[in-house]
């Protein structure tokens, strides 16, 4: 088993060598996974469950949805949609034409 500290200096250390912009701390990788976890499409309850939080606005709070994950959001729901809405057309079509052969048999 590690020992926190032990893992804390490796942290630090390794942040240190990266020489990195901007500062890097070890509570950020919490945020990091609870946002990959849910643009992955892992569950807030889970999530929640994980973290060890008592409410789930907490979760959320930690669970920060990229810009661009939500642009593709967006747009697979606008393909769902516009799909949707061929598929209604289609149908709709489809009983008017069943509608009007029926009216001149």
């Amino acid at each position: 088993m590690w020992r926190a500290r032990s893992i804390r200096t490796a942290f630090e250390n390794a942040v240190t060598a990266a020489k990195l912009d901007s500062p890097l701390h070890f509570h950020d990788l919490r945020h990091h996974f609870a946002s990959r976890y849910v643009m992955r499409g892992g569950a807030v309850p889970a999530l929640q469950q994980i973290l060890g939080h008592a409410i789930q606005a907490m979760t959320m709070r930690y669970s920060h949805l990229s810009p661009k994950h939500l642009r593709e959001e967006m747009t697979r729901t606008e393909r769902t949609e516009t799909t949707s809405d061929r598929a209604q057309a289609r149908a709709h079509e489809a009983s008017q034409l069943v509608g009007v052969s029926g009216n001149l048999a």
